[in-house]
This record gives structure tokens, C-alpha cells and sequence, in this order.
């Protein structure tokens, strides 16, 4: 079956090999890309508006400490103290938000590369054949 391969392809051994191994790293390098694809498009903002969520719950749990009368001072202080960690980490989470978008970017812009890096390889194999062809002749 191999040597009817390489026959067809007009390949030699260490050429078919070659091709083999990059065939198997681009496969490779695809599937890390469409996993790191994933991550960066379903997890990461599920993650971010999970943070962005629970961080409302603290504020609205904290405003009701600091506006309850019945409160001690020290309660009111701390509770305070809280909603203002609250608001520095949302501020955080909301301005730094753009690193998701990078980071989409990024991806987008690999898997661009990949795909012009296979188009690169099967164009080369065409003209590999191509020239074989002629010399045949």
C-alpha cells in the first residue's frame, strides 16, 4: 500500500516521511488551536460574566449591611470596605476585558496562519509532482 502510494504521488521514501510527520504536527497544531479556540470563546466569557455576577451579589449583599440600622459601626465600616474592593475589581474586570478580545484575536489569527501554511505545503507537493512529471517525460 505505501510504495503504491509513493508510486502515485511520485514520491520517494524520505519525502512521504517528511510529508507524514508534517501532516501529523499540522494536525496537531489544528487540534491545540481549535482547543485553545474553545477556551478563549465559550469558557473564558462564561467565566467573566460568572465573576461580574458574583461580584454584584457581594455589592448587593454588602449595601444591605451598610444600610441596615441595626448594624454595628464595625459592620458598617467593613461592609463598606467590601463594596469598595467590589467596584476596584469590577473596574478591573471591565477595563482589562479587552484581553479577552485579544486573545480571540490571536487565535483567529493562527488559525489564518495555519491554513495558509497548508495551502503553502500542498501547493510545493503539486509542484513537486509536477517537475517528477516532467522528468518522466
Amino acid at each position: 500500500m505505501k510504495n503504491e502510494v509513493l508510486v502515485s504521488f511520485s514520491l520517494t521514501p524520505a519525502a512521504f516521511s517528511a510529508l507524514t510527520v508534517h501532516r501529523d504536527v499540522v494536525y496537531l497544531n489544528k487540534q491545540a488551536q481549535d482547543n485553545l479556540k474553545i477556551h478563549v470563546q465559550e469558557r473564558l466569557p462564561e467565566q467573566y460574566q460568572k465573576c461580574i455576577n458574583g461580584l454584584d451579589q457581594v455589592l448587593k449583599m454588602g449595601w444591605n449591611i451598610v444600610n441596615n440600622d441595626s448594624s454595628s459601626a464595625a459592620n458598617r465600616l467593613q461592609g463598606l470596605s467590601l463594596i469598595n474592593d467590589c467596584y476596584k475589581y469590577l473596574m478591573d474586570l471591565t477595563t482589562n476585558g479587552v484581553v479577552i478580545t485579544d486573545a480571540i484575536k490571536y487565535v483567529q489569527g493562527k488559525l489564518d496562519h495555519s491554513n495558509t501554511g497548508e495551502k503553502a505545503l500542498l501547493q510545493d507537493i503539486k509542484e513537486n509532482k509536477a517537475k517528477n512529471e516532467d522528468i518522466d517525460l
